[in-house]
């Protein structure tokens, strides 16, 4: 069957759009390196004359229920 997964889109709009930056930092090497490489995620960062645009698809392996995260009982 089809695997979860969680879809994210970020859009950030700019009157005079998001330049492509000379350099990058954590910031950029979070999006770009280290989600892919720890998490599987797929990442794609796009600097657009709208502005900027994150998407990731993050594998549900990777994904946990809240509830059984923080210790929390189901039973009511």
């Amino acid at each position: 069957g089809k695997k979860e997964s969680l879809n994210l889109e970020w859009l950030e709009s700019r009157p005079n759009g998001v330049p492509k930056p000379k350099w990058h930092g954590f910031g950029m090497d979070l999006l770009t390196r280290i989600l892919p490489y720890d998490l599987e995620a797929r990442t794609n960062v796009e600097f657009l004359k709208e502005g900027l645009r994150f998407t990731m698809d993050l594998p549900g392996e990777h994904l946990t229920d809240a509830r059984l995260a923080s210790g929390a009982s189901s039973k009511g």
